[in-house]
């Protein structure tokens, strides 16, 4: 699908300007629309876009990660098949947060 052909581009974009926050919005928006649209579909993006997350989120704390990532949680998240990845996912992305609220 589009999304597919696409992915390879966003996911190098995540990795080269996560830092950038503009940038960082417009690309957690179209995953975000991607996921609404594409639902169950996006399944394939799943594990590397939620590592993606993680990984962005680590070097770069940014709302818009989390505010991605509670779409794929909806998504997903009333499938068994993925609730452990997404509970990782949550762990990582919690414990880093929660660092950042204790300084």
């Amino acid at each position: 699908g589009t999304f597919g052909k696409i992915w390879p581009v966003l996911e190098q974009v995540l990795t080269q300007h996560g830092g950038d926050e503009d940038v960082m919005e417009e690309v957690m928006r179209c995953s975000k629309n991607a996921m609404q649209a594409m639902n169950l579909a996006f399944r394939d993006f799943l594990a590397p876009f939620a590592t993606a997350c993680v990984n962005a989120f680590m070097r770069h704390p940014m709302s818009c990660i989390l505010y991605a990532v509670t779409t794929l949680v909806s998504v997903f998240g009333r499938d068994g098949r993925y609730v452990q990845p997404l509970c990782d996912m949550c762990e990582a992305l919690g414990n880093k947060t929660f660092e950042i609220l204790s300084q």
